[in-house]
């Protein structure tokens, strides 16, 4: 996930039109955050069925960041996700909008 974000993520915008690399990264971001999800439901359901959830501070606080990833993964699948690409719409091409245009600056705040 950090190669996507650090990596390939901004080649993508560095060698792309602002709006196709809007395009292609706002095509893999779904499906990006829902793996992101399952690996991360994954790794917490194991951790419970291997015994190794709790007792114990070291083992509590490793479930409690298995846990707080699969809520934070789900917010970015199921909150974020769907509100970028509803801006995104609703601004029609990053590329030639002005700066002052209503659209963009709302979203911007």
């Amino acid at each position: 996930m950090a190669l996507f974000t650090f990596l390939v993520t901004p080649t993508i915008f560095g060698t792309q039109s602002r709006d196709a690399a809007g395009r292609i990264v706002g095509t893999i971001f779904p499906l990006y955050f829902r793996y992101g999800l399952a690996l991360t439901a994954s790794a917490l359901i194991v951790r419970i069925a291997a015994g190794e959830a709790w007792p114990g501070v070291r083992r509590l606080a490793g479930t409690a960041l298995l846990a707080a990833a699969v809520a934070l993964t789900a917010f970015q699948a199921y909150g974020l996700e769907p509100r970028m690409a509803a801006v995104k719409h609703t601004v029609g091409s990053f590329d030639t909008i002005p700066p002052e245009d209503p659209a963009l600056r709302s979203h911007n705040s």
